[in-house]
């Protein structure tokens, strides 16, 4: 589709799409001109499998490793030795730091940031529109923090660095750095 630069011992499946055009190019389209589209920058040893599409604009650093079936799209950025389970979603404009761990199934809305070493369970859905009005609050989960299986996590939350948010909560207010959290909603319990 659009243009790849590629690293060194990277594995790509025989189903995965590269550079499929974001939302912003349509007009392109029409006209064809597929040479204007952001590239794709993909670092050494990555790994992405079955099915996946990657659109354009997006960098994955060294060491990325995908499961089947990923979406990300345009304008993200993922850091190194990062790892994306099987079935995760990642829209437009999320930056991804390093050696981060989501799990199969996890939903990361418009414009989310997770910072270095956070690991996010499985199922664990980001929320960027508290009233459903069109008005994004991306949320931040800071450094190290980790998140259980199946939380939501409400637009323009941040999650403070080395939390702990324990599964199947509900976190719609602020956690502070080093707290842990948990419930419908969670509340800081240290």
């Amino acid at each position: 589709m659009g243009p790849v630069y590629m690293g060194e011992d990277v594995y790509i499946a025989d189903t995965v799409v590269i550079g499929h055009p974001g939302k912003e190019m349509k007009e392109v389209l029409k006209i064809r001109e597929f040479d204007v589209l952001s590239p794709v920058k993909i670092g050494d040893n990555v790994m992405i499998r079955d099915d996946s599409i990657i659109y354009s604009n997006v960098s994955l650093g060294s060491g990325v490793e995908t499961g089947h079936h990923v979406l990300i799209r345009e304008g993200t950025t993922i850091g190194e030795k990062t790892s994306v389970g099987s079935g995760a979603i990642i829209e437009a404009n999320c930056r991804i730091g390093n050696k981060v761990s989501l799990q199969s199934g996890v939903y990361l809305s418009n414009g989310t940031i997770v910072e270095d070493g956070v690991f996010l369970g499985p199922n664990v859905c980001i929320t960027n529109d508290k009233h459903m009005d069109g008005n994004i609050e991306p949320s931040i989960i800071r450094e190290g923090a980790k998140i259980g299986a199946g939380t939501t996590i409400l637009a323009g939350v941040e999650i403070g660095k080395q939390s702990l948010i324990g599964a199947g909560s509900l976190v719609n207010k602020d956690v502070p750095a080093g707290a842990t959290a948990y419930g419908v909603p969670a509340r800081s319990v240290r």
